[in-house]
C-alpha cells in the first residue's frame, strides 16, 4: 500500500526531475527560491491528496495551516486567513478517495491555489505557472501511485 514515505519520496524524485529540466534544459529556474518554490509545491502536491484522512500527510498540512493563519493574522491579512480556515474545513468533510482523489481536483486545486498566491502578491505570474504546473505533478503522483496499488 502506498502510504506517507512512498508519497512523498515519489513527489521529491517528480519534483528534482522537474527542477532539473528547467534549470538544465529548459533554462527558465534561474535563482534558489525559483527552484525551492516549485519543488515545494510538487512534494507537497504528492501527499496533498490523503488531506481527507488521519494520517502524517493531514498532521503535516495542518500544522502548516496552523503557522500560516498565525502568521496571515500577524500580516493583517484576515482574508486570506478566512478563506484559508473555510478551505481546512472541507476534507473533513469529505470521503478518502473522493473528490481529493479525482482528476479534476488535481488540475483545479494546484492553479486556484497559484492565482490565489499570486493575487495576494506572494509569487509573480511565471512562479505561478511553475507551482501549478509541479503541483500537477506532484498530485498526479499520488494519484498514480494509488491506483497502481488499488485497481
Amino acid at each position: 500500500m502506498s502510504g506517507f514515505r512512498e508519497h512523498i519520496t515519489a513527489g521529491i524524485a517528480v519534483g528534482t526531475t522537474y527542477n532539473v529540466v528547467n534549470v538544465f534544459v529548459l533554462e527558465t529556474l534561474k535563482t534558489n527560491e525559483y527552484v525551492l518554490i516549485p519543488f515545494a509545491s510538487c512534494a507537497i502536491f504528492s501527499i496533498f491528496p490523503d488531506i481527507d484522512i488521519k494520517s502524517k500527510a493531514s498532521k503535516f498540512f495542518y500544522l502548516v495551516s496552523l503557522v500560516a493563519e498565525i502568521w496571515l493574522f500577524y500580516q493583517n491579512n484576515y482574508l486570506f486567513a478566512a478563506i484559508l480556515g473555510i478551505v481546512l474545513i472541507i476534507p473533513q468533510l469529505c470521503n478518502h478517495r473522493g473528490i481529493f482523489h479525482s482528476k479534476i481536483m488535481a488540475i483545479s486545486l494546484p492553479v486556484l491555489i497559484s492565482i490565489l498566491v499570486t493575487s495576494q502578491g506572494f509569487i509573480n505570474n511565471m512562479m505561478a505557472i511553475h507551482v501549478a504546473t509541479a503541483g500537477i505533478l506532484g498530485y498526479f503522483t499520488h494519484l498514480t501511485l494509488d491506483r497502481l496499488v488499488f485497481h
